[in-house]
């Protein structure tokens, strides 16, 4: 007989013979499904709403922008900034999206992070830091002035801090880490976990 054992992935498990014990595997989830854990749990994430072809919430108290992206999203695909009154509903294409059957789009509040997007990746395994890193978008583009910047710059700028020409630094700001570490105990069920957070600007507030 197979003995208990404790059977740990950072991705999901496709081809592995049952064995009692504990297993611990990545999980797909909806950004949906994420921010709502989260918020079970306590932890800060931006104000936002789910869109989908019979939902349709008002947003009217997100500001004049609003940060859309497929509910099913992955990688930054599709993230766009959009004026609130335009915000539609679009069937996503990426393939999460259709593996995950979320057709739904997350409209979520813009938290302006500086002239070019900041962003912090805190790795987790099992609730205590691994390493933390700062990513910082590519200074050769255009900055933004401002959080309500975007129409008088022209519009169509992207928000993401990823992406090409981005630069990568270890972040030892325990504040963010801390958060980063809290914010795994809403996922108990999987053990690693990359957890992105923000720093809105000027206010210094973090979000998950």
């Amino acid at each position: 007989f197979l003995r208990p054992t404790v059977v740990v992935s950072p991705q999901q498990i496709k081809h592995l013979a049952w064995c009692p014990g504990t297993r611990y595997e990545s999980e797909l989830l909806t950004k949906s499904e994420e921010y709502t854990a989260l918020q079970k749990s306590g932890i800060p994430v931006p104000k936002w709403a789910l869109v989908t072809q019979d939902q349709r919430p008002s947003l009217e108290d997100f500001g004049p922008y609003v940060v859309c992206k497929p509910d099913a999203g992955a990688k930054g695909a599709e993230v766009k900034i959009k004026r609130t009154g335009r915000v539609r509903r679009n069937p996503p294409a990426n393939k999460l999206a259709r593996r995950l059957k979320a057709d739904g789009l997350l409209a979520q509040e813009f938290i302006y992070t500086g002239c070019w997007p900041v962003s912090y990746r805190v790795t987790t395994l099992f609730g205590k830091a691994l390493f933390s890193c700062r990513v910082e978008a590519d200074r050769s583009r255009r900055p933004l002035q401002g959080p309500d910047q975007f129409r008088s710059q022209g519009g169509g700028m992207s928000i993401c801090s990823s992406g090409k020409a981005c630069t990568f630094e270890l972040n030892h700001d325990r504040e963010v880490i801390e958060l980063g570490e809290r914010a795994h105990a809403s996922f108990p069920n999987i053990a690693v976990l990359g957890v992105d957070i923000i720093r809105e600007q000027p206010s210094g507030k973090l979000y998950v």
